[in-house]
């Protein structure tokens, strides 16, 4: 007896070739319905296919279930999209959320220039709402992504102190190098 996981891209797939004693059975339930909430990045911006973005990938990795990606291109915790007619990426996300058993917060970038101050105060209020409407559920907050500049690196500052302020975990990709390719 053997388990082989089968990942695929949503590629075409021809199927298996099996022995006649062998079978298929899916992999049991996980029951971790993630809501990945963010900018174009979350969303799949930049992504060969924008169903396989690090949101989806992640949520594979890990072993979520159907994540939820709410993301909204041109948003931040401040930034609107005013093109799209759209508010912050968290304006619309409570709204968007169903029964999740984890949160994920990915975004900022879209926020550099904004005032010192002004992106920690509208992230602490998203994820104090959060906390509040889905008492129990983890919140996980992550950096901006993609940059190392000095105007990114300050509103990550900002959106790690109102994550430590909120009581939720801040991972930070870009001091961790996870994007470097090394």
């Amino acid at each position: 007896f053997r388990n082989i996981v089968f990942e695929e891209s949503f590629q075409y797939f021809g199927g298996f070739v099996m022995n006649k004693v062998d079978s298929i059975s899916p992999l049991p339930a996980r029951e971790i319905h993630a809501c990945w909430i963010g900018d174009s990045i979350t969303q799949g911006s930049g992504s060969s296919f924008i169903h396989w973005n690090f949101a989806a990938q992640a949520s594979q990795i890990l072993g979520w279930d159907d994540p939820d990606i709410i993301g909204q291109g041109g948003t931040g915790y401040v930034a609107i999209n005013a093109g799209q007619g759209t508010g912050t990426f968290g304006s619309h996300a409570l709204d968007d959320i169903i029964n999740p058993t984890v949160i994920v917060v990915a975004g900022g970038r879209n926020d550099v220039g904004q005032s010192a101050g002004v992106v920690q105060a509208a992230a602490l209020s998203l994820f104090s709402r959060l906390r509040a409407t889905y008492p129990g559920v983890p919140v996980i907050a992550l950096a901006p992504w993609f940059s190392t500049a000095a105007d990114v690196t300050a509103v990550g500052v900002e959106i790690a102190a109102a994550a430590a302020a909120a009581g939720i975990p801040y991972v930070d990709g870009i001091g961790e190098t996870w994007t470097t390719g090394t």
